[in-house]
């Protein structure tokens, strides 16, 4: 038996904070740092992928129903058939049910370890965009608190007795909160690359899980056969 699915269930792409984006941006540019604003193209336009999508993916194939409802009809089938049947017809046509409701059972199992995996990933990818986009505003509002560094670093204010090197001080301050927003992300980025990756090598490969999926053999001869079929004696 397939154990049962989880579903993933997550409440949408959250938000994507544009204004702390700017606020970097603009301050990237200040200091003439290009990796913060590499790292905010990365997040917004590559980070989230199509994970609403994988999601919906996930779910139909953990929560299908099809082939658990088969595996009922055959069950029931067997069950009325051996109230009243015996003979050639009635042993094959019970060894191939017998056989495609362990077919059935592989399948599921097989279905059932590919939404997990999948699911688990795009629940880990959810969990990293909504870091990376926290870490997005943490920056925005250490730059925000730093404001006169970055103003100084622009050289946009004239404040008495600033001289070169404070101005210097300025830019490294606001380099090192950019720095520090690059790094975490970086390091949130190869946590999530790193996990994704065990839950595949738990679930084995989706190109291996695929291999594994059956097909139930075909109806042998003798259940089509009228004469095969013997009414049970005492009916």
């Amino acid at each position: 038996m397939a154990p049962p699915y989880t579903p993933v269930q997550h409440q949408g792409k959250p938000p994507y904070p544009q204004d702390a984006d700017e606020k970097i941006r603009k301050a990237a540019k200040i200091v003439f740092y290009d990796a913060p604003i590499q790292t905010l193209d990365m997040i917004k336009t590559q980070l989230f992928g199509s994970s609403e999508k994988a999601e919906q993916i996930a779910n139909n194939w953990g929560q299908d129903t099809v082939m658990n409802d088969s595996k009922t009809e055959i069950n029931t089938a067997k069950d009325n058939l051996a109230a009243y049947w015996e003979g050639p017809a009635y042993n094959a046509f019970n060894s191939y049910a017998s056989n495609t409701v362990g077919v059935m059972d592989k399948d599921l199992a097989t279905m059932g370890s590919i939404a997990t995996t999948l699911g688990q990933s795009v629940s880990t990818v959810y969990q990293t965009y909504a870091s990376a986009i926290t870490f997005i505003g943490n920056c925005a509002a250490d730059l925000g608190k730093a404001g006169l560094y970055v103003l100084l670093a622009a050289g946009t204010i004239e404040i008495p007795f600033v001289d070169v090197i404070t101005a210097g001080v300025a830019a490294d301050k606001v380099i090192d909160a950019l720095s520090s927003f690059v790094k975490n992300v970086t390091t949130l980025i190869s946590s999530a690359t790193t996990q994704i990756g065990q839950y595949k090598s738990q679930g084995i490969s989706f190109a291996n899980l695929g291999q594994q999926f059956q097909n139930p053999e075909p109806l042998p001869e003798a259940p089509k056969h009228v004469g095969e079929w013997h009414v049970h004696p005492n009916k």
